[in-house]
């Protein structure tokens, strides 16, 4: 057990200790407490001395060489070796130090990180930089689409507008499918066209996605049958008109440089997807008839909200199992509500 000694003119010193010993010369620190006439005052030194191996037997103090800091210098040497010691041993390029109180400029550093549109620097920081393990930022993932997937939910029993739904599909285009890398920030295809999503596909081309809010009355299935077959409603031919015309238009863009330049994806052959109204309370009939009105189409995908719902779920117990070696070490998805995201 280390201890703190006193020499016999009532210095304060911790344990020699020795830093390094090579053939010739051996390095120790004394870190010592300087003597004041207020003892509330502490007043620390330090000093590294090397000693020739050879020509210096150990019991003699005076070092063949020796640099004394004194308590101002010891402690902007701690300050310095906390902040720096690990990112250039790490190999950092670029770092934040993060003290028990940020100054203005590091707190202007963090605000332009955290708002960074392009949340993968953030996420590639993060784990490079091993500031939070990457097998935790994928269980934050997880839990923030759990909780997004509950919110869904919850908004098909209220009577929302349209702009709330847009603004959950903005925050979660994760639920329209893997094809789909991102959603671009321009919605216009011209002055007269101005779609819900354009989407960027995983290939480089744009896509269309349009969406028309689960209540408001409109309707999916003409309420008669003809011919003892189900046909869409008047509502349902509106907006598929409505998004085909979208994708006529955006077709008319593919040589458009101008235009590829402004939306930041190419134009060929472009799909769409429609969400329109609900099926929870379909029987064979619909879910038959809906099959044979999607297979008409071959750039056209009409989903209800409850396949976005049912295929939300699908991919997040798709994710779990996929992280299963993750969840074992750590905790269930059920236990989301007791992590604290670092976002």
């Amino acid at each position: 057990m280390n201890e703190i000694r006193t020499t016999a003119a009532g210095v304060e010193y911790a344990e020699v200790r020795t830093l390094q010993t090579k053939q010739r010369v051996e390095t120790q620190a004394h870190l010592y407490r300087v003597p004041h006439n207020d003892p509330d005052v502490v007043d620390l030194a330090l000093r590294i001395g090397r000693y020739n191996r050879i020509t210096q037997k150990p019991d003699v103090p005076e070092p063949k060489s020796a640099l004394t800091l004194d308590n101002v210098e010891l402690e902007a040497l701690v300050d310095y070796l906390s902040e720096c010691y690990g990112p250039i041993r790490d190999r950092a390029q670029r770092y934040i130090p993060l003290g028990e109180e940020l100054g203005q400029a590091e707190i202007d550093d963090l605000r332009r990180l955290f708002n960074d549109s392009d949340k993968s620097v953030l996420v590639e920081l993060l784990t490079t930089q091993q500031v939070i393990p990457a097998g935790l930022l994928d269980v934050v993932e997880m839990c923030h689409r759990r909780d997004a997937v509950s919110r869904f939910e919850a908004m098909l029993d209220e009577d929302l507008p349209e702009a709330d739904w847009q603004a959950w599909f903005t925050a979660n285009p994760w639920v329209l499918g893997t094809e789909f890398v991102e959603i671009l920030d321009e919605r216009a295809i011209d002055t007269a066209n101005i779609t819900d999503y354009l989407m960027r596909a995983h290939d480089g081309f744009v896509d269309v996605v349009e969406i028309k809010r689960p209540d408001g009355g409109l309707r999916f299935w003409a309420p008669r049958k003809d011919h003892e077959n189900l046909y869409p409603h008047t509502d349902l031919v509106k907006a598929l008109t409505q998004t085909m015309n979208y994708l006529t238009e955006l077709e008319l863009e593919a040589n458009s440089q101008k235009f590829i330049e402004r939306v930041g994806a190419r134009v060929l052959k472009p799909r769409g997807i429609l969400v329109f109204g609900r099926s929870l309370a379909w029987g064979d009939d619909e879910l038959r008839a809906r099959r044979v009105l999607n297979s008409s189409f071959h750039n056209m995908t009409i989903l209800t909200y409850d396949d976005v719902l049912e295929r939300a779920k699908r991919m997040l117990h798709d994710t779990v199992l996929d992280d299963s070696e993750t969840l074992a070490s750590g905790q269930a998805i059920d236990d989301c509500d007791d992590w604290d995201s670092p976002f």
